[in-house]
């Protein structure tokens, strides 16, 4: 795998109980704490912004919103949506 090139820095604040934490975790993780830091701040984000980007139903919402769509009552610029998602059928997420 390419590495790409680490141009940016980030620098963060914390306790000294914290840091001592945080490099516990990443010596036993076999990371240095920037590795660590790296690994675990980029999975947060990545998250963070998955669960506000998509729009997730459940099993009846969904039902309820196929059947509106099928019943030809999409809201104005569903079509358009289709076209720039590609696709016309939702996921649909089991609720537990």
């Amino acid at each position: 795998m390419t590495q790409l090139p680490k141009d940016e820095r980030l620098h963060l604040r914390v306790t000294g109980e914290h840091h001592d934490l945080i490099e516990q975790a990443a010596t036993l993780e076999g990371l240095t704490l920037t590795g660590f830091a790296t690994r675990h701040l980029v999975d947060a984000a990545t998250r963070v912004v998955e669960h506000h980007r998509v729009t997730q139903l459940g099993r009846e919402q969904a039902e309820t919103f196929l059947r509106a769509l099928e019943a030809g009552e999409a809201p104005q610029g569903v079509d358009r949506l289709t076209r720039h998602f590609g696709r016309t059928s939702l996921p649909v997420r089991e609720e537990p």
